[in-house]
């Protein structure tokens, strides 16, 4: 292109191209993904209402890897006294690496054996981290000063 710009409008080849749009690459590191998630099950246990290995065993029959129960993949369901850790293998999807279990089907999988002890209205789900979750009762306080 010429250097002055009343020659550039004559030329058909001064054209400004407006640039690439960012690319993962060029915006840094991708996120890490996490294939290790915790349930922290320690106020019910403490209580004696919550026993971690019979919840560590119904996750074991339940999970669905391949849409296949008890199928577990390569998972492992590991129980302490206060909590099941649960760790995934990542396996590729859309050339992305994925895990086979995710949090989110975890927090389903937890409601679920909550209300089968019959249990929904006294404890619930909530995230404690990127990578874990943590069984809490409901705070009885609000609803108590309500009342009065």
């Amino acid at each position: 292109c010429p250097p002055s710009p009343s020659s550039c409008e004559a030329v058909p080849c001064c054209v400004q191209v407006p640039p690439p749009p960012f690319t993962m690459a060029a915006r840094g590191k991708a996120a890490k993904r996490n294939n290790t998630f915790t349930i922290d099950c320690s106020a019910p246990v403490d209580r004696t209402i919550l026993v971690a290995s019979e919840f560590a065993d119904f996750l074991k029959n339940t999970i669905k890897v391949g849409n296949k129960t008890g199928n577990l993949g390569g998972v492992t369901v590991e129980h302490s006294d206060t909590g099941v850790v649960v760790q995934s293998p990542l396996v590729t999807k859309d050339n992305a690496a994925v895990a086979q279990v995710s949090k989110r089907y975890l927090r389903y999988l937890t409601k679920k054996y909550i209300a089968k002890e019959g249990l929904r209205e006294y404890l619930r789900v909530m995230t404690a981290g990127p990578d874990a979750y943590k069984i809490t009762f409901f705070s009885l306080d609000d609803d108590e000063s309500e009342e009065e």
